[in-house]
């Protein structure tokens, strides 16, 4: 695999999600409606597809946010203070967590699966991709100004 791509969409997907957690209610209501339209604009649902798709996309949202909240405390600034094994232990955390999101998005994927046509989801992945640079595009441009 390209390490170098995952890691990018790894830094992409966190980014979006550090949005996404901004104690703003209104902002954060703001960007998913943006990011349901985009992707409503790019994958084109049916109505009746849209009728499945809604409650998985967000219940997966869901589900990858609060398992990516244990990576958050897993490894954090106050981590060099640990002990070898308390160290080793949060590690070991880091696994679990990539192990549960790997089978959340397995899960998400054979869900998708059981209604959309497989070109869709592959609109669908890209359309995420693509929401995801623009969101960092303009974190980029508010932090240089």
């Amino acid at each position: 695999m390209n390490y170098k791509r995952i890691f990018t969409l790894c830094l992409a997907l966190i980014f979006s999600l550090a949005i996404f957690a901004q104690p703003d209610q209104t902002g954060t209501e703001k960007i998913a409606a943006e990011k349901a339209a985009f992707i409503q604009n790019r994958v084109k649902l049916t109505p009746e597809e849209s009728e499945k798709f809604w409650p998985i996309y967000n219940d997966h949202a869901e589900e990858m946010r609060a398992n990516k909240k244990k990576t958050n405390r897993a490894l954090n600034k106050s981590a060099m203070d640990l002990t070898d094994a308390e160290l080793e232990a949060r590690f070991e955390t880091l696994l679990d967590v990539e192990e549960t999101s790997a089978k959340l998005k397995r899960t998400y994927f054979n869900n998708l699966k059981s209604f959309l046509p497989i070109r869709k989801i592959a609109k669908l992945y890209m359309a995420e991709k693509a929401f995801n640079r623009e969101i960092l595009k303009k974190i980029r441009e508010r932090n240089n100004q």
